[in-house]
């Protein structure tokens, strides 16, 4: 089964409710529609099996590029957006990505040559006023297939990608939810980066039980922190 798919098969979920909140705000219909739309855009014009880079800091930006990917049956591959440029090069040769959705806020500093393409979030924009955001299974996604590839920091050397299957994905966000008790009720502030783990899993676990999420990037003051967990 697709992990996108599994995620979002919640029919007690209203559309309208916000799961994103904070200085961006989007309901479960606009982020069930936006998935849909870039997804049926990335099989258009690359097909399945790929892999695709996501280079951004939280946002729905980030959110809907991520799942996308893997809704489309192509291989996502979230990095740091402050990635050094030695690391990044790195990442990029072992990858080849044909895409990279690369955010004007990501502090990565390389050029990008073709034949790898970049979008940003103005064309992401576009895309998804210009394309159909209606659900379909586009892709015949085995639970065993694929889905992203997480990288280390590479701190203690390189950095190491860690290979997750849709069925891997499927697993720990279910295996989250028993055990956490995890409601609609549940809002949660994210302080933790979507390009690793821990970060991810807030966000699987939230949209699989309909809950809300709040994002707060400048994480480090804590005036910020507590007025977004207020509000």
């Amino acid at each position: 089964m697709n992990f996108v798919d599994y995620l979002f098969d919640n029919k007690v979920v209203n559309p309208a409710k916000l799961f994103l909140q904070g200085k961006e705000t989007m309901s479960y219909q606009e982020l069930s529609s936006g998935v849909n739309t870039l997804a049926k855009y990335l099989n258009t014009q690359y097909g399945y099996d790929k892999n695709i880079i996501v280079c951004s800091p939280n946002s729905a930006f980030f959110i809907l590029a991520y799942l996308a990917i893997i809704k489309s049956g192509n291989v996502c591959i979230p990095v740091d957006s402050s990635l050094t440029e030695d690391n990044f090069t790195f990442i990029l040769k072992e990858t080849e990505p044909v895409l990279i959705f690369l955010s004007k806020f990501a502090k990565v500093n390389i050029r990008i040559a073709e034949p790898i393409r970049t979008v940003n979030e103005e064309q992401s924009g576009l895309i998804l006023k210009e394309e159909d955001g209606s659900d379909s299974k586009l892709s015949k996604t085995g639970s065993e297939e694929l889905a992203t590839i997480i990288y280390t920091s590479g701190s203690t050397g390189r950095p190491k990608g860690v290979m997750l299957s849709h069925g891997n994905l499927i697993a720990n966000t279910a295996s989250i939810i028993s055990y956490l008790q995890l409601t609609s009720l549940d809002k949660m502030l994210v302080v933790l980066p979507f390009y690793y783990c821990y970060g991810l899993s807030l966000l699987h676990t939230h949209i699989k039980c309909g809950g809300t999420i709040v994002i707060n990037t400048p994480f480090i003051f804590l005036g910020g922190v507590i007025n977004d967990l207020i509000n």
